[in-house]
């Protein structure tokens, strides 16, 4: 029935998910848990998954370390952009930031990452470049920005762009 590792592993993880969630390891929530999982893989793999769909595998490795990357950057920019607003130098700059990545779901992933990020928004995504709205950076050189604002995420994630 289930066929590769990676979807036992994915049902597996659903699974601890949804008991997380609800904060209960309980058979029953187990037994839903799982159930729900094989019907969430089921509906990917007969509506949305064909064989000319993208293949989206990135490096576990990249996996796990991301999500550290990211509160790394919350919460710098978050002190950054507190800091800002304290001293009342808030000045919103739309920056035109080069995009590196040619995959475009690692982009897209980047573009999100960067307005969770305080004190930016991503506003565009095209296949060369981010349009980022990002308060404090008057006057600053477009790489600098680049390499505060996108690199980071970009440098971690271009090992697992197959597209490159």
């Amino acid at each position: 029935m289930i066929k590769s590792s990676k979807t036992r592993y994915l049902i597996l993880f659903c699974t601890f998910f949804w008991c997380a969630l609800h904060n209960s390891f309980a058979w029953d929530k187990i037994l839903i848990g799982f159930l729900l999982a094989l019907f969430v893989n089921f509906l990917y793999r007969r509506f949305l998954a064909g064989p000319s769909s993208p293949s989206h595998s990135v490096p576990l490795s990249v996996l796990w370390r991301y999500p550290f990357l990211l509160l790394a950057q919350i919460a710098k920019s978050g002190f950054f952009t507190a800091r800002l607003i304290l001293q009342n130098d808030v000045a919103p700059v739309l920056a035109i930031l080069p995009c590196r990545l040619k995959n475009e779901w690692l982009r897209t992933i980047v573009a999100n990452s960067i307005t969770l990020t305080p004190g930016r928004v991503s506003v565009e995504l095209t296949a060369d470049h981010y349009i980022v709205l990002c308060i404090g950076a008057i006057g600053q050189n477009p790489e600098n920005l680049y390499r505060q604002i996108a690199e980071p995420f970009e440098t971690l994630l271009m090992k697992g762009d197959t597209d490159a």
